[in-house]
């Protein structure tokens, strides 16, 4: 199975901050991994956002 190189721009690595610190970074880990393994799959369902 071929893996992807993922590269992370300057915003990328800045929003990886802000998703540290509002607890999802797991989520997105979740999703890099996907995309690293493949690119094409569609990603899983996720919640809707709800304004407060």
């Amino acid at each position: 199975m071929k893996k992807w190189t993922l590269v992370y721009t300057t915003q990328a690595q800045k929003d990886a901050k802000k998703l540290s610190s509002a607890e999802l970074r797991p989520k997105a880990e979740k999703l890099l991994k996907i995309l690293e393994l493949n690119p094409f799959q569609t990603p899983p369902r996720f919640e809707k956002l709800v304004g407060i």
